[in-house]
């Protein structure tokens, strides 16, 4: 064809800026029991969610990344 030139295949990118789909929100539990704090966010390439408490990351002793990774989960809340 008059006017037409081929050239090699390019890759595209598509970025989407991080956003909460569900934010976490204050929970009231009682003593010893479980708590999920629910929390999904959504953007490309996936966001990393991180989880601390006071400052410092999360201990793992009874806290957990739900099921697909929507939220944070806690088994015997203590209260600390």
């Amino acid at each position: 064809m008059v006017g037409e030139r081929v050239s090699n295949p390019a890759r595209l990118s598509v970025y989407e800026k991080p956003k909460f789909l569900q934010e976490p929100k204050d929970v009231t539990v009682d003593v010893g029991s479980s708590v999920l704090f629910d929390c999904r966010v959504s953007g490309e390439p996936q966001p990393q969610i991180s989880w601390k408490k006071k400052n410092d990351q999360m201990p793992v002793a009874r806290a957990y990344i739900a099921k697909d990774n929507r939220g944070l989960r806690i088994d015997r809340w203590s209260g600390n």
